[in-house]
């Protein structure tokens, strides 16, 4: 625990993550890990492997968190009302029917922080949970599961949370979770739109994603992608938040670089388990619904508002659509880009 509690923090006293899967169980495995209180809401499956297994938790450069005392997890709703913090992080369909469960089950004093991808879950929160204490929130990591109830920690990064949960990234650092706060959340999400691009890319390309993203003919793909993004924002009055150390308007820049020159200026992008998947890959794996739509599907609405065209964030569309009907193929960089 922190040596100074912060006034919003000193009442959290049990953690709920609502809907866990990967990135829940990474997180709630941490925090547990460094001495919260945390109890995972999980879908029957997953809680069949960790009864089996346990739950284990590793870093890309850390230690190895099996099974931490203070760790438990249920399939039962009714759990969340002992909670004073529930972490929301499932997939962006599940978003009405997890507030519907906070709704039913949950103290209404309780603190709700959105930790999930894609623009627009936190204002669907503020909409579907208005009298609850909910602060918006990024993870910029990727998590793998590596079976038997591992998780493990892929790519480099801290949580970030928004306004309000400056209290509460000086409460998660304290458990062994690095995070910071900005109050431009908003501004984050649609930075790490940009990064998320890449998803399908690595999907579709069929390397790992070090691998994809050690490739230039794929980085030019995504650069592309962002080129279109970044245009749709500008004319949408968007302005992205730099997530990453390079900033927004050099991503593509830095990007297109050749290979020897990107692993000198871009050495932390390249800092990734070599094993490492998007969840995109993963949920096409196991026969599950992606989250194209929230992620390059957002800038293909946005520039049919605009009047503008995207035609390599809907080609990747396309080819995920299809993919999702059992149609996966790999496609080199030039099928993205249309030569």
């Amino acid at each position: 625990m922190p040596n100074s509690i912060s006034p919003l923090s000193s009442h959290i006293k049990k953690i709920a993550v609502a809907g866990a899967g990967s990135i829940g169980c990474y997180l709630g495995g941490r925090l547990a890990a460094g001495g919260a209180d945390v109890t995972l809401l999980l879908r029957p499956w997953l809680r069949d492997k960790l009864d089996e297994h346990g739950l284990h938790v590793s870093h890309l450069h850390g230690e190895i968190f099996s099974n931490p005392p203070s760790l438990s997890w249920t399939v039962d709703p009714t759990d969340l009302a002992t909670a004073d913090l529930i972490l929301i992080t499932v997939k962006s369909g599940a978003t009405e029917s997890i507030a519907q469960t906070i709704l039913e089950h949950a103290r209404p004093d309780a603190t709700v922080i959105s930790l999930q991808n894609g623009v627009d879950n936190f204002p669907k929160l503020q909409a579907l949970l208005p009298n609850f204490n909910l602060v918006g929130g990024m993870v910029p990591f990727n998590v793998v599961q590596q079976g038997k109830g591992r998780f493990r920690q892929a790519t480099t990064g801290e949580v970030w949370l928004g306004r309000g949960g400056a209290d509460l990234a000086q409460l998660f650092a304290g458990w062994g979770l690095p995070a910071q706060s900005c109050d431009d959340i908003e501004g984050v999400h649609w930075g790490k739109l940009l990064l998320n691009l890449n998803n399908p890319i690595q999907t579709l390309s069929g390397l790992t994603l070090k691998e994809e993203l050690s490739n230039r003919g794929y980085r030019t793909v995504l650069a592309g992608a962002m080129d279109e993004a970044l245009a749709v924002y500008k004319t949408a009055g968007i302005t992205p938040h730099a997530v990453t150390k390079i900033p927004v308007r050099w991503l593509p820049v830095a990007l297109r670089l050749p290979d020897w020159l990107f692993t000198r200026v871009a050495k932390s992008t390249l800092d990734v388990d070599p094993a490492a998947m998007s969840s995109m890959w993963e949920d096409l794996q196991k026969g599950r619904q992606t989250e194209i739509d929230e992620i390059n599907g957002v800038i293909v609405r946005l520039a049919e508002k605009s009047g503008l065209t995207v035609p390599i964030n809907q080609r990747l569309v396309e080819a995920i659509k299809s993919a999702e009907k059992g149609k996966m193929t790999t496609m080199k960089s030039a099928e993205m880009l249309g030569i």
